[in-house]
């Protein structure tokens, strides 16, 4: 789903970081690109941090892998985007403008969207099922 948007690129998002697993093998895939992890509760953050230091410290030693604490965080972005990719792990109903906003012209999003018979947006494609929502690819190519 991202793969494309991650090789050889320069930043990727992974909002909802959990664990620090994907945000891993992002900073991994792009080899020399910097992703940045967000995990709201405190206690999932420092759990990501710990795991990602055991297993792969040298993300953290040269930098390419930033693990972001609740707070200011839509502020930090901004001055850090535009982003190639950009993955939410959280299920919303809407489509949030604030992290499409973050891609740059050629950029890609992947969100899980619960309802999404409300929404007209021709960008977004439904990519396959999860749970009680879809997997969905926002793809920021061609919007002028």
């Amino acid at each position: 789903m991202l793969k494309d948007n991650l090789i050889g690129k320069t930043r990727a998002l992974d909002v909802g970081s959990g664990s620090g697993y994907l945000t891993v093998c992002m900073s991994l895939m792009m080899n020399g690109g910097f992703t940045y992890g967000i995990e709201n509760p405190t206690n999932l953050s420092k759990n990501a941090v710990l795991n990602i230091k055991k297993n792969h410290s040298e993300l953290f030693e040269d930098g390419r892998t930033v693990m972001m604490q609740p707070g200011n965080i839509d502020q930090t972005l901004e001055t850090v985007a535009p982003f190639d990719a950009v993955y939410l792990g959280k299920e919303t109903d809407e489509i949030p403008m604030k992290y499409m906003r973050l891609l740059n012209n050629r950029g890609r999003m992947v969100i899980i969207i619960i309802d999404f018979s409300h929404h007209i947006y021709k960008k977004v494609m439904p990519i396959g099922d999860y749970k009680r929502g879809k997997f969905m690819i926002f793809d920021k190519t061609d919007t002028g």
